[in-house]
């Protein structure tokens, strides 16, 4: 009887695991419905241009944006890919528009990497250039304390020299 309550214990799991996995995919089936309708951020733009498309006008100022068929389609066949795993075929005109934008974004995020570089070399060169103003700054100091400790030093020899004689000067007055 203990392996027969394994048994029900082991059909249990998997009967969770598929329960689990199953409520996963209807999540983000979910997901990309309300993606599909709510249009992202601009959602309300979105379900104006699909009322106006339903009613037969164009989307803005005649720009031939997706019709509300069109938008459906989409919605359709991302339900349908993800409910049998399989991915949607994509048209050229839709790889044409995906590496248009694909180039424009890359063109604007070089430029802002190619200026990030410029300004890590700015910052670089600032620094260096700080560092080396200290760096003479200090040689400058260092070269003032060791003219003051000559200075100090010839001093200290002409003061010696003159000691020595002031008692042979006292001496010779006193003869």
């Amino acid at each position: 009887m203990a392996d027969g309550d394994g048994i029900f214990s082991d059909i249990a799991e998997v009967a969770g695991d598929v329960g689990g996995a199953v409520a996963g995919e209807l999540k983000k089936l979910g997901q990309s419905a309300t993606s599909q309708v709510t249009g992202g951020a601009g959602a309300a733009s979105n379900l104006a241009g699909a009322a106006k498309s339903a009613a037969g006008m164009k989307t803005g100022a005649d720009s031939g944006g997706p019709s509300f068929l069109d938008e459906l389609k989409k919605f359709g066949q991302t339900a349908t890919s993800q409910v049998t795993g399989h991915e949607p075929a994509i048209s050229d005109k839709q790889v044409k528009a995906m590496a248009k934008s694909d180039e424009a974004f890359s063109k604007q995020e070089s430029a802002l990497v190619a200026a990030k570089i410029k300004q890590i070399y700015a910052d670089y060169a600032a620094k260096r250039a700080q560092e080396e103003k200290q760096e003479e700054v200090v040689v400058k100091q260092q070269e003032e304390m060791k003219e003051e400790q000559k200075k100090e030093i010839k001093k200290e020899e002409t003061n010696v020299a003159i000691q020595k004689t002031r008692p042979e000067i006292k001496n010779y007055g006193a003869e």
